[in-house]
């Protein structure tokens, strides 16, 4: 194209005579090596930027059927586009959903409404979290550094993740995806933030309701299986250990002369009475209606368990106050089994326990019973 401009355009601004020729003549190599120092930078920006050319031309932003369109068809295009982002402003300000736009040192440059009430409820404006990298709150410093190289390098990253918000902890499923220009470099990221704390929260009340008492609050018979299964398993050289199975007498009578309140009550009192009393040494369930057991952590002998049984009957026939002014009085009966003595096993440990509190039960009431050995209280 340079050697052809070079040699018509003195052509047609000169004529074609001998002066005209001489002057094409004389410059044609000065022409022919311009040309080709031009066209070897073209050839090489063409050979290693074509991907780059492809995106610009394939870029919808970058209507080239616009520029040969009329003027009315430019302004419905322009119309269409400014719709486009009306639509996305409103989805953007008034979405549930959590979102803001970070750059390129992950700091909010914009978010919405429903993220600055995750983040910060006592606030509505949302210039109060604007610069803040809430990455950093939102994920452990290893966490994040890692996620940060993941965007860097173009990957989205999504995960569950919890935060401190108004003195409380609350949890949410987090989007992190990077956002590229037209020539494919990463110039901005955009987060969502889904909140689930309601679920959270739900779900772990009731993984707690299944694996504890409702009135009590004490784990219950499903989590004194588990407790067992895992400290049997496997057995330990050395080491003893005792369940105790308590039954409370006359609580049936109470419970009928009183009402189901002043059972509950009595029932509430005894808890905290035996929580004191093996405070260090065990773990209370409550296991039945009027049935407790006691896991201990560690015992030096089957006397020593004895002894901790005895304590808790001392405690058991101490009068409760029902009914604010009411005065009752209860006792109990205790069955003991204890490993490796007299089981090896969780079927068989709690087997014997309820057995040893059975043979107590039919001596009486008020009795103690380590399995065999019946003692009277």
């Amino acid at each position: 194209m340079i050697v052809a401009d070079g040699i018509l355009f003195p052509l047609l601004a000169f004529g074609v005579h001998s002066d005209t020729f001489e002057l094409i003549i004389g410059n044609f190599s000065g022409k022919v090596l311009i040309a080709c120092s031009y066209g070897l930078f073209l050839f090489a920006f063409l050979l290693f930027s074509r991907h780059r050319m492809e995106k610009v031309v394939k870029e919808p932003l970058l209507d080239w059927n616009l520029l040969l369109s009329s003027g009315k068809e430019i302004v419905e295009q322009m119309d269409r586009h400014e719709q486009q982002l009306r639509q996305a402003k409103t989805v953007f300000e008034t979405s549930r959903e959590g979102i803001a736009i970070l750059n390129l040192d992950f700091a909010i440059v914009d978010a919405n409404n429903a993220l600055v009430k995750m983040v910060n409820p006592l606030s509505d404006d949302t210039s109060s979290i604007l610069h803040d990298k809430l990455l950093e709150r939102f994920l452990p410093p290893e966490t994040g550094n890692r996620v940060q190289q993941l965007l860097k390098s173009g990957q989205s990253w999504s995960g569950e993740i919890n935060w401190s918000s108004a003195e409380m902890r609350r949890y949410g499923l987090l989007n992190l995806v990077p956002v590229t220009d037209r020539i494919g470099s990463i110039s901005h990221y955009t987060l969502s933030l889904t909140e689930v704390s309601e679920l959270v929260h739900t779900r772990e009340e009731l993984r707690f309701l299944a694996n504890h008492d409702v009135l009590t609050a004490l784990p219950n018979r499903r989590q004194l299986h588990t407790v067992l299964a895992r400290d049997l398993r496997p057995f330990s050289a050395g080491i003893c250990k005792a369940l105790l199975i308590i039954d409370l007498d006359n609580f049936k009578q109470i419970n009928d002369s009183f009402g189901h309140v002043a059972g509950d009550e009595l029932l509430l009192d005894f808890t905290h009475r035996i929580s004191f009393t093996i405070l260090g040494k065990g773990t209370l369930y409550r296991i039945g209606g009027d049935e407790f057991a006691i896991w201990t952590h560690s015992i030096s002998s089957i006397k020593e368990a004895l002894d901790l049984a005895e304590a808790v009957r001392e405690e058991a026939i101490k009068p409760f106050r029902v009914n604010n002014d009411e005065l009752v009085r209860v006792n109990c009966c205790i069955g003991i089994s204890a490993y490796p003595h007299h089981a090896k096993e969780v079927k068989s440990i709690y087997q014997q326990a309820d057995t040893a509190l059975y043979w107590a039960k039919e001596l009486g009431k008020m009795r103690i019973s380590p399995r065999c050995e019946i003692i009277a209280a």
